[in-house]
């Protein structure tokens, strides 16, 4: 699958857009992330605060990527006991192991584009994501799983066709 670059134009654009946004938001005293009113000299409501304040970095990163939720991310994490969903090391969200560094996974051959965050990129939606996997699974043994299927165990089987994150809207609706 080859990955559309995007021009600049198509860059300072976007740029401008948001800048253009946050400058009208501010300037109404309106909160950056959902637009009611924020509070007094701040950029964000109260609630939008504690909950960026709930979240870790790779949580942000759920968020602005796949519209995973803090509580979605952090049921994800400890469903999966913290560790990897497929080789089971623990993840290390310091970052001091280069091996254990979390990455959301997702199915790249996702056809439902309708969803995505970003048009035009594979794989952003929550219907694609399958769990938090380690650098080593995310980088080897995923693409040579999806490449050849004939060579999946069945667990390798039952994790490419899993969406927790489906799954745990499916019960809140």
């Amino acid at each position: 699958m080859v990955r559309r670059k995007r021009s600049i134009a198509w860059n300072l654009e976007n740029v401008a857009r948001s800048r253009k946004l946050r400058r009208e938001r501010t300037a109404h005293g309106l909160c950056l992330d959902c637009g009611r009113l924020a509070r007094v000299k701040r950029t964000r409501c109260v609630e939008c605060t504690d909950y960026r304040k709930r979240m870790d970095s790779a949580g942000r990163y759920a968020l602005y990527k796949y519209d995973i939720h803090a509580e979605e991310y952090q049921r994800l994490r400890i469903e999966q006991d913290n560790k990897c969903k497929l080789c089971r090391i623990p993840l290390d969200y310091s970052k001091r192991n280069k091996v254990a560094i979390p990455h959301i996974d997702h199915a790249h051959g996702c056809l439902n584009s309708s969803n995505h965050r970003f048009k035009g990129y594979p794989g952003g939606c929550v219907e694609c994501v399958r769990g938090i996997v380690c650098n080593m699974c995310n980088m080897i043994d995923l693409p040579f799983l999806e490449r050849h299927p004939e060579r999946q165990t069945e667990v390798e089987r039952m994790y490419l066709a899993d969406r927790p994150i489906r799954r745990y809207r499916a019960v809140i609706a």
